[in-house]
């Protein structure tokens, strides 16, 4: 089974959201972050307690409580404002345009023009359709991307079925 597509700067774009959000890295890094700031400006802040210059000792409390609330809802903006820049910053002459996927039975093939690539269904990873794209994982590092508006040769659905099932009956 095969499909043919073109692949976007934009769909580049969804792919690197995508991945922020399967991550289970970024979310513990921001977490870890996040710790410790607030424990450092809390013993700053029970340092300068100790001190005569208690407002000093208040501000690095507020400031530990900042960091304590706003630290993750501002650390994800930054990451999704920093999509187009990852992309142009690691896009390729072989990142976009025309590609082909097949899944054959022992493996799934990505052909471009430039590269080729085979990927063996044991580390084929999960299938994830939403309205505009098709992912499928590699050994849960890597990702394939199918703009499905932009297939111009194939069934995108069957496709990811096919896909899945051979990943269930490699497993």
């Amino acid at each position: 089974m095969e499909i043919k597509y073109t692949l976007s700067e934009e769909d580049l774009r969804a792919l690197v959201e995508h991945q922020f959000r399967q991550s289970p890295i970024i979310p513990l890094r921001i977490s870890r972050r996040r710790t410790l700031y607030v424990i450092a400006f809390s013993a700053c802040s029970l340092g300068a307690f100790l001190l005569p210059d208690r407002p000093l000792s208040y501000g690095f409390a507020i400031i530990a409580i900042l960091y304590l609330v706003l630290y993750k809802p501002i650390m994800r903006r930054q990451l999704v404002r920093s999509v187009p820049r990852i992309v142009r910053e690691r896009m390729t002459h072989n990142s976009v345009g025309e590609k082909r996927l097949r899944a054959l039975p022992y493996s799934l093939e990505a052909i471009s023009p430039h590269t080729d690539m085979k990927a063996r269904w044991s580390i084929v990873g999960p299938v994830e359709t939403t309205e505009t794209h098709l992912f499928i994982s590699l050994d849960g590092i890597y990702s394939i991307v199918v703009p499905i508006s932009k297939v111009t040769s194939g069934d995108p659905a069957r496709f990811a079925t096919y896909v899945a099932a051979r990943i269930k009956a490699a497993a």
